[in-house]
């Protein structure tokens, strides 16, 4: 598995998902580059950067190391089990870290996407079957603990656009806007 085989998956379901929902418009080019991952020319709009990313942690990227080749297997349940809502604030905590970060990188001196760049992020968290709706509202009052600099779209370059979030078979589409679960069909 290499990084670039990672981001033309997610960005291929990330595509799917937005053309079945009627959110794509053509001619549709999407330029494979660095920084931002992709450039998205959808239609006459604007070209929109998209950069992937995974809502990991390091631990859990630690213990995929550990047992990689082992044929192990690696719990994320804390030791007393998930209650309540727990699993759904765990992934929002590592979702909001992973655009924290994106963020960074995003606004500073080597980005090469003069626009508006969206975030899109995939769940390598092993945090498996969340409530979609308790997510999406944990997502949302994460993204209350942004700066507004972080969470709200501006102008200029290194401009974070949409924030969506690859789950299972789901895409939570926009999560600091109307956070809409789109479905991912498979590829054909």
């Amino acid at each position: 598995r290499h990084q670039a085989h990672q981001e033309w998956f997610c960005a291929k379901r990330y595509l799917l998902a937005l053309l079945e929902a009627g959110r794509l418009e053509f001619p549709l080019t999407v330029t494979k580059g660095e920084s931002p991952d992709f450039v998205i020319q959808c239609g006459a709009g604007p070209p929109v950067g998209l950069e992937v990313t995974e809502a990991t942690s390091p631990g859990f990227q630690r213990a995929l190391s550990l047992t990689e080749g082992q044929g192990g297997a690696h719990s994320m349940a804390p030791d007393a089990g998930w209650a309540g809502d727990d699993l759904e604030r765990e992934l929002a905590d590592r979702v909001l870290a992973a655009v924290r970060q994106k963020r960074r990188k995003i606004a500073g001196s080597g980005w090469h996407h003069p626009g508006a760049t969206d975030v899109l992020l995939y769940n390598n968290s092993g945090l498996i079957g969340p409530s979609l709706g308790a997510l999406a509202g944990h997502l949302r009052a994460a993204a209350g603990r942004l700066p507004v600099a972080d969470a709200a779209p501006g102008d200029g370059p290194g401009r974070l656009g949409r924030v969506s979030l690859l789950t299972g078979k789901t895409l939570l589409y926009d999560i600091w806007g109307a956070c809409e679960p789109l479905p991912v069909p498979m590829a054909p």
